[in-house]
């Protein structure tokens, strides 16, 4: 995965919106809301409730401001690579 970013939309989306941008930074990821906000985002995970929630074992929690969401697992912020492939395990997402 050399990739910088990662994006994913809903699935039946048709691929005309970006939902979240997973990029790449030093010891790693950003994770960015595109065209959605934190409860739209919940609702697309599967939750009707508010941030913060688990998942799989994996944190999903806000991030530094309210365009972005973090990632965690065992107190730690999942890496670029571990961020995707826990997206990809998503039913209601697709990678584009």
């Amino acid at each position: 995965m050399d990739e910088e970013k990662a994006r994913f939309v809903p699935k039946g989306s048709g691929g005309y919106f970006c939902t979240i941008e997973i990029e790449r930074v030093e010891n790693g990821c950003v994770i960015r809301l595109i065209n959605t906000n934190l409860e739209d985002f919940a609702f697309l995970m599967g939750y009707e409730k508010w941030l913060p929630f688990k998942i799989d074992g994996v944190l999903v929690c806000q991030g530094e401001n309210p365009k972005t969401v973090k990632f965690m697992k065992g107190g730690v912020a999942l890496n670029y690579i571990d961020a995707v492939k826990f997206m990809e395990t998503r039913r209601r997402f697709k990678k584009i």
